[in-house]
């Protein structure tokens, strides 16, 4: 719509009714990536996926969202938007590393994501830089952003996204930040607001269907107890499965037990 594409007809061809676009509306994945492919190609705008990023204010994200807003710190923001990261609707599996002088937030795709990969990064690398800009209220936060595909023909656009030159062609996906920053209070800092949005955030991943993947399933077991962890084995019990088994399928969504 901001580009004056009606979105309508895209929708139909997707098979997807104009209500589905309401907040809390379920679209299956392969749905999904049907209407990127033909936004993609209505659109004739390559960068898309930086375009659809920058639009990734907090209420797009609703409890989630809320709950980072009202975080203390960056580093408690990250950690849960890490925590509960399966409210979004990303297609990529985050990691945070914080060492000295730069901490980095890491992207990987989960999946092979084939031509796709990088209009879904840029998006969601977009999105990422976005937040981390209205949490801090600093329009130039990263310290610097490295992408794992080539450069693109429209990488000169970059800048004015992530406030900063990126690396392309690197080892891996990456928003980098100072590890000074991250302990800083932050101007919209509210604890009794960011725990209310936390328990809701928790609500919300408890109703995920278990059809959401073992990954998901095997979170929310984690989730529920926090300093006491449970055994790969106790793990695997109390998901009705086998250790062999409950390693194979998390192999097969491209995670570990040791990662989640």
């Amino acid at each position: 719509q901001d580009l004056d594409i009606d979105p309508v007809p895209l929708l139909a061809r997707c098979g997807l009714p104009l209500e589905l676009a309401g907040a809390g509306q379920a679209v299956a994945v392969e749905r999904e990536i049907a209407f990127i492919r033909l936004a993609l190609e209505a659109s004739g705008r390559p960068d898309l996926g930086l375009l659809a990023g920058r639009g990734h204010r907090f209420p797009v994200f609703g409890f989630w969202g809320l709950a980072l807003a009202a975080s203390p710190t960056l580093a408690s923001a990250i950690r849960l938007g890490l925590q509960y990261v399966d409210l979004t609707h990303t297609f990529l599996r985050w990691r945070f590393e914080r060492t000295a002088p730069e901490a980095a937030l890491v992207m990987q795709a989960g999946a092979p994501l084939g031509e796709l990969e990088t209009f879904l990064v840029e998006r969601d690398a977009a999105a990422a830089a976005t937040l981390l800009e209205d949490l801090t209220g600093r329009r130039r936060g990263l310290a610097g952003a490295e992408f794992a595909y080539a450069r693109p023909a429209w990488a000169d656009r970059y800048a004015a996204v992530f406030g900063c030159a990126p690396a392309f062609g690197a080892e891996r996906h990456a928003l980098r930040l100072s590890a000074a920053v991250l302990d800083q209070p932050l101007p919209g800092g509210d604890p009794v607001t960011a725990a209310a949005a936390e328990a809701q955030c928790g609500r919300l991943l408890e109703g995920l269907s278990p059809a959401g993947g073992l990954a998901t399933r095997l979170r929310r077991l984690l989730l529920d107890h926090p300093g006491q962890l449970p055994s790969q084995d106790e793990a695997a019990r109390r998901l009705n499965l086998s250790r062999r088994s409950l390693r194979r399928k998390l192999a097969e969504e491209g995670t570990s037990f040791r990662a989640l």
